[in-house]
């Protein structure tokens, strides 16, 4: 999560830009040193879109800093986004080279705080993309679409092997290129007071709030979240595999009354760290879970004016820790069944369905809401059903290829 290992994001332009991203870690596969062209005269692409409550609303958007602090102000840089909007659904197109370098964390990923107004109030959302590049331009995709990406580029051996791979992930990149960081989000009423952001040389007179600012702080909270469940039958074990962690979009939630009371959902953050773990097998109906660290971060005036405080909790890294919930109910999924004869089953491909739980991270005893997380399904982050005789192996919303979430029953 720290800024300081950037050997796979190679900078041609100024040193306070994106310029020039080596397909970025999710894409380089062992080619950081190959520079991306820059998309002079080209459309920007698709940065996110969002459902607006009028049409007569606004959006701006920020870049976050990448920096990981216990203190201090969180510096942020408003965007100079391009947008199109047809009825209440907009679109924000963003060029990546825009984005400061000290904006970019490690595997092209970027945070944006997009911040609504409109003649209901503001609101705000939080949420991760990643810089990639398809064909030497750059571009966005959804980190949760590219986690196996970055992943294989880590874990790759030799120069044929990461050549290959090379060609398969522009490959992926192309189709991935589509969705972008697409995250359909509906701004929800998040903030309730306008904000101010552009900074001044002017001392703020009295009565003033001359701009909003996010300071870190040192309260860090570890929430156990929930990342996938087996729903065995009979005699049947099923287990959970995490071999190398490729990370996850994790809920945020934002009050604007104290720092454990009055949150709401506010969007999203994508962290990885690394870590294995595999569960031993079980014919226990299950959930499995991970250790997610939350930091506390809170709202700062500079001047002396009418100020609404407010307060957001945002995952900051993955903690190696794991657990286990039993004794799970039973779903009653029979639309998306496939029969299975004897043997071992396993969901373990990136193609289909994301598995995602609006409340899988367990907040709600601390601020009276749990929060959601999305994460992939890869080799290296699998279930593994283990039958011992003939099954059905059905999804909740698709066939089990390609579902979110599965379970056995009796054939």
């Amino acid at each position: 999560m720290m800024t300081k290992d950037r050997a796979a994001v190679r900078f041609t332009g100024s040193a306070a830009t994106a310029a020039g991203v080596a397909v970025c870690l999710a894409l380089s596969v062992g080619a950081p040193t190959v520079g991306a062209q820059a998309t002079t005269g080209v459309e920007a692409p698709v940065l996110f879109d969002a459902v607006l409550p009028s049409i007569d609303s606004s959006v701006t958007v920020y870049a976050v800093s990448a920096e990981e602090a216990s203190s201090g102000p969180m510096e942020t840089w408003e965007m100079q986004t391009t947008s199109a909007l047809s009825r209440t659904h907009y679109s924000a197109r963003l060029d990546p080279e825009q984005v400061p370098r000290a904006a970019i964390r490690p595997g092209g990923l970027v945070d944006f705080e997009v911040v609504l107004t409109s003649e209901e109030g503001p609101r705000s959302t939080w949420t991760t993309a990643r810089i990639v590049s398809v064909d030497g331009r750059l571009d966005w995709a959804d980190p949760v679409e590219t986690a196996h990406l970055a992943n294989a580029a880590q874990t790759l051996g030799s120069a044929d092997q990461r050549e290959s791979v090379s060609r398969m992930a522009q490959q992926e990149a192309a189709e991935l290129a589509s969705t972008r960081a697409d995250t359909g989000v509906l701004l929800t009423e998040f903030s309730p007071a306008p904000r101010t952001r552009k900074k001044t040389a002017t001392v703020a007179a009295a009565g003033t709030c001359l701009y909003e600012y996010w300071i870190y702080t040192d309260t860090y909270r570890i929430r156990p979240t929930t990342i996938g469940t087996t729903y065995p039958v009979g005699k049947d074990t099923a287990r959970m595999a995490v071999s190398s962690s490729q990370g996850a979009n994790y809920g945020m939630a934002l009050s604007s009354k104290t720092a454990y009371t009055g949150f709401s959902g506010n969007g999203s953050r994508f962290v990885q760290s690394g870590w294995s773990f595999t569960w031993a097998k079980s014919g226990e109906q299950r959930s499995y879970q991970k250790g997610i660290e939350y930091q506390l971060m809170r709202k700062a005036c500079y001047g002396t004016g009418t100020f609404t405080p407010q307060y957001v909790w945002r995952p900051v890294g993955e903690t190696g820790g794991v657990g286990q919930t039993m004794g799970l109910t039973r779903p009653a999924w029979k639309q998306y069944c496939q029969p299975v004869p004897e043997g071992k089953w396993s969901r373990d491909a990136s193609s289909g369905s994301a598995y995602s739980y609006g409340a899988g991270v367990k907040f709600k005893s601390l601020i009276g809401i749990d929060l959601s997380v999305n994460r992939n399904y890869s080799s290296n982050q699998k279930i593994t059903y283990f039958l011992k005789k003939d099954r059905s192996m059905c999804g909740n919303n698709a066939y089990p290829a390609t579902a979110s979430k599965i379970m056995a029953r009796k054939a």
